[in-house]
């Protein structure tokens, strides 16, 4: 190695510029495999797996442990040490510099690991979200064996995407705000358990098995004492940022912190909630961290004999001693270290008395030394000398050679060096004669001199004594290697190969380091630019070329190994001076572009960024960095029904009269379109009229609204308004108030309130809506947030809504408002996002009643907002919505909320049933009977026959009257799609009704005519 403070090269080390990029990974495969670099052919596992010329005597198999370094990866600290996953990796370190690594690699992409609590079995919990959608896994502990648990194909959320709750796991998707509750153990899908019910859900904190607070949609903040059984709000005011404890241990379960706007609310074990200004806000993170503060006294900062990394330390300057342990000199101590772990399993301390001086590991042989004890160091400072140092075992060093002056000192690979430099006094590095001071194997030692033009020149000491000088051929000259036994030398002409040899071979740097390879063979390195290969040269001049190795990330060499840095984690190893490669992969890590640490091969093996490679050829481990096994994928099927669907049994009714053409003719001027509505033609307009018209034709009420006068009149006197609505539940379907006074004094007032403008231009900038409830409507014209309302009852004067709240009137939300008695109620835009406000309307005056809070934070994606329904037979209000736990659960729970119509309170939810009523009990008729009143779509269609054959209807809408476990069908709407046999209905017989059917709207197609049909509903069929 060549050190950075004094001049010592027992091997050489080449490095690139170039950094290895972090790519898109594929497993690693330490097996051979076809050469898919233009750089090198690989070689058979057999080959790489031969015993190699000379020392070590053993080489450590083959493992990778990524570089941390304290700020890459970690996710938690505690006592023991820092947990991490580093790219796909889990690692743990210990403040001693112990080193562990889990052998499976979790998939790629994003990555969230997080501690389970002793209630849900401990251990770890690991998600991936991958391009195969979001993936589970467990292990009983952090390096554990993964045990697949479930997949699916939607995608985590970004944050905090796991919850730990009472006895189930919440994971939540990033799409639509879903949460999905799992089986801690199985993998299997749960309900969602002791949540209370609501439209939707933000912020999830479960203490312990008892306690939770819970950040609902509508409902606000609640929080629970009795695992799940009660909740009850805490009166939290404004945008929950998140929900944390004040304890990272998952089972410490202290108390939760409720960051709002501008402070948090503190709630305590028994319940008392506590504001406190200006609290911190939530760390976006997706895996809780433990606080440093768990971190035990000392432990952070404690560091082992030979510093806090010793495996990297070894690696860089250390030999191996045996398969699994190496030696390695540092700090003035001398330790044996694990190569498994990085634990220091043995040290001497004070073993040589230079304890700033950098040492590097060697073969160096001694008279009747065994080949594993044949260690030794070479050690120097900036200012000092160079002192080379044998293994006294069992762990001692004995110094053997000493110069007062940094020196290059070169191993031959057998355990000799080759010291730049007399064996006793000053090199003189002018002198037009260059001395080598060589060690041999025996212990040994003597000193040649080399005359002529010096520089080039390699010198390697063999096995037997000899000693061989390499000159490098470059232009014009061959080249040659002299050989020294004894008192006597003979010069031998290189040889290159058959076919000629590279240029390089010329060009190219051959590097300090050329080791013994063979009985009577050298060989070592050269570098040209970029280009690297190694060369092996037989004592009779032939000469063999490696194959040309030129990677981006470079070529770092060792003696004999040498390891080249691809693109996309991609290696090339060689354990033979190069003459074969193997290749290999590596998982991505994190850039480690800022790392300025040192690059550099060696016996144990390599140093690059991001990575620590442990030994070199066959794999420690069978299946080291496989990836784990995936999880079974959770199928998410269509709609299965427990029951069939409704089927009804219809008879004709009356058809509806068709609409009359108007006999007035149209003498006055219409500035817009002045339309028809449904089959009901626009108001006349007499001479001297102005027209102006606007509506919503195709929405779910369609709504055409006119106001028209004399121009340039006094239009509070002279202008007439009026309303047209379509209801699909009468057999009369339109609609139509009263002729109303105009509410606009001027013919420019009714054009903007129109949403035409002075000068005729911006029509549709006013939007208009209609909402109908028994027959009557709330219709709203609006433009942006402010409207203007009205109540509409058929053949009644136009009712005006006003208020005296700054702001106007609010934009209702649509299919949400009611009617009770002469009393209008809507739920409407407040104008602040995060909220939804009830309003009421008595005789014509809006106020609000009360604001619930909703789930609008950046992280939450909103909830379907619930729909204002009202009991049939009495003024009680209520907020209706399905509840669906998870993406999975194709049918859900539909529940009402309660609400009280003066104050807005909720009260505790009501279940009605599943919204394909399965579950429902259903007759034909309501008569007098009460029960929540609302009009739903038909999901599936029922199969419905008609008296006169076989008919399909669509878009099929019913009004229910429902209670817990049953309804009552009120009335119906469809369109006619096409009889599949039979005649078309006839006209009615006159004939009443029975009180068990309920009136079905039909409009037919074909013939633009509506009819009404008699139904009952049939008794459902039951599947197993």
């Amino acid at each position: 190695m060549l050190s950075s403070r004094v001049k010592i090269a027992p091997t050489a080390a080449l490095v690139a510029l170039a950094i290895v990029a972090c790519a898109q990974p594929t497993p690693p495969a330490v097996a051979p495999k076809p050469a898919g670099s233009s750089a090198a052919k690989a070689a058979p596992a057999d080959e790489l797996s031969e015993k190699a010329f000379g020392l070590p005597a053993a080489v450590p198999r083959l493992r990778f442990m990524p570089d941390v370094d304290g700020s890459r990866g970690v996710l938690m600290r505690t006592g023991e040490g820092e947990l991490a996953l580093i790219g796909r990796m889990r690692v743990a370190t210990s403040p001693t510099g112990v080193m562990e690594r889990a052998d499976e690699l979790l998939p790629q992409g994003r990555i969230v690991a997080q501690r389970l609590p002793t209630r849900l079995g401990g251990g770890f919990l690991f998600l991936a979200a991958t391009g195969r959608g979001t993936e589970l896994w467990r292990s009983a502990s952090w390096l554990g064996p993964l045990e697949p648990l479930v997949g699916f194909s939607q995608v985590a959320h970004n944050e905090r995407p796991i919850t730990m709750g009472f006895d189930r796991i919440y994971l939540r998707f990033s799409t639509l705000n879903e949460l999905t509750a799992i089986d801690p153990k199985s993998g299997g899908l749960l309900p969602y358990g002791s949540l209370p019910v609501a439209p939707g859900y933000g912020e999830l904190l479960f203490l312990d098995g008892w306690r939770a607070v819970v950040d609902a949609d509508i409902v606000g903040t609640l929080a629970t004492y009795d695992a799940g059984a009660t909740w009850r709000p805490i009166g939290v005011k404004g945008r929950v940022r998140g929900i944390i404890p004040s304890s990272g241990d998952p089972d410490d379960g202290e108390e939760a912190i409720v960051q709002v706007d501008g402070g948090s609310y503190r709630v305590g074990a028994g319940g008392h909630v506590t504001f406190t200004p200006s609290g911190p806000l939530a760390q976006s993170f997706a895996t809780p961290r433990t606080p440093a503060t768990a971190l035990k006294p000392g432990l952070a900062k404690a560091s082992g004999p030979i510093g806090k990394k010793p495996l990297r330390v070894v690696l860089e300057r250390g030999y191996p001693d045996s398969a699994t342990t190496a030696l390695v000199a540092a700090n003035g101590a001398l330790a044996r270290v694990s190569l498994e772990s990085g634990a220091v399993l043995d040290v001497t301390p004070h073993a040589y008395p230079d304890e700033y001086a950098e040492c590097s590991g060697v073969a160096l042989g001694d008279k009747g030394r065994k080949p594993e004890q044949a260690v030794g160091f070479v050690c120097g400072s900036a200012e000092g000398g160079t002192v080379v140092y044998a293994l006294e075992p069992p762990l001692s060093l004995r110094e053997v050679m000493r110069f007062e002056e940094p020196r290059v000192v070169t191993e031959s690979g057998q355990g000799a060096l080759v010291v730049r430099g007399p064996c006793a006094g000053k090199d003189d590095p002018g002198a037009s004669v260059r001395p080598f001071c060589v060690r041999f194997a025996d212990g040994s030692s003597r000193e040649i001199r080399i005359r002529g033009e010096v520089g080039a020149e390699r010198v390697v000491a063999l096995q037997d004594g000899r000693v061989v000088i390499i000159v490098p051929p470059r232009s014009g000259t061959q080249g040659q290697i002299s050989i020294l036994e004894g008192k006597g030398s003979k010069h031998i002409v290189l040889k290159m190969p058959e076919g000629g040899a590279p240029r390089e071979v010329e060009t190219g740097m051959w590097l300090e380091g050329f080791h013994q390879t063979g009985q009577d063979e050298v060989g070592g390195w050269i570098e040209a630019g970029g280009p690297t290969f190694g060369v092996r040269i037989k004592l009779d001049g032939q000469v063999t070329i490696g194959n040309i190795v030129d990677e981006p990330g470079g070529v770092l060499v060792g003696g004999r190994f040498g390891l080249a840095i691809g693109e996309r984690g991609h290696l090339l190893e060689t354990i033979d001076t190069g003459q074969t490669w193997r290749e290999l992969d590596l998982p991505r890590v994190d850039d480690p572009s800022e790392q300025l640490r040192a690059r550099r091969c060696s016996a144990v093996g390599c140093v690059f960024p991001g990575w620590l490679k442990i030994g070199w050829g066959e794999p420690a481990r069978e299946d080291d960095l496989r990836e784990a096994a995936a999880p079974a994928t959770v199928k998410i099927s269509s709609l299965k029904l427990s029951s069939g669907p409704v089927s009804l049994s219809c008879k004709s009714g009356p058809a509806a009269p068709k609409a009359k053409a108007s006999t007035t003719k149209m003498e006055g001027t219409a500035v817009t379109g002045w339309a028809a509505h449904e089959e009901v033609e626009a108001p006349s307009l007499k001479k001297g009229d102005v027209g102006i018209d606007n509506g919503a034709p195709y929405d779910l009420v369609p709504i055409h609204a006119y106001v028209w006068g004399k121009k340039e009149s006094d239009w509070s006197r002279t202008g007439r308004f009026l309303i047209r609505y379509t209801d699909r539940f009468s057999l009369e379907q339109v609609r139509s108030s009263a002729v109303t006074t105009s509410p606009w004094a001027s013919e420019t007032a009714a054009s903007d309130a129109f949403g035409l403008g002075n000068y005729g231009y911006g029509y549709n900038a006013v939007a208009w809506s209609a909402q109908r409830d028994q027959g009557a409507a709330l219709v709203g014209a609006c433009r942006g947030r402010v409207c203007s309302l009205f109540a509409v009852e058929p053949e009644q004067p136009v009712l005006s809504l006003r208020t005296t709240e700054s702001g106007g009137l609010s934009r209702p939300h649509a299919g949400s408002a009611v009617k009770v008695g002469q009393v209008w109620f809507y739920l409407g835009d407040p104008g602040i996002p995060e909220q939804v406000t009830l309003y009421r309307a008595d005789l014509g005056h809006v106020r609000q009643v009360a604001s619930y809070r909703r789930l609008m934070s950046p992280r939450f994606a909103a909830t379907t907002l619930p729909k204002l329904v009202r009991r049939a037979k009495t003024d009680q209000l209520g907020l209706a919505f399905v509840l669906r736990e998870g993406p999975t659960d194709k049918r859900g729970v539909r529940y009402v909320l309660p609400l009280d119509p003066d104050t807005g309170e909720l009260g505790e939810p009501v279940r009605l049933g599943r919204p394909d009523l399965a579950d429902v009990e259903i007759s034909s008729g309501c008569g007098d009977r009460d029960g929540w009143l609302l009009e739903l779509p038909f999901d599936p269609p029922p199969n419905i026959s008609l008296d006169t054959g076989a008919t399909t209807l669509d878009s099929v809408e019913l009004r229910l009257r429902m209670d817990p476990g049953k309804a009552c069908i009120d009335a119906g709407a469809a369109a006619l799609a096409f009889f599949t046999g039979g005649e078309k209905p006839k006209p009615s017989d006159g004939k009443l009704a029975p009180a068990s059917s309920f009136p079905m709207m039909v409009a037919d197609r074909s013939s633009f005519t509506r009819r009404q049909l008699s139904c009952e509903a049939k008794p459902k069929l039951s599947f197993p």
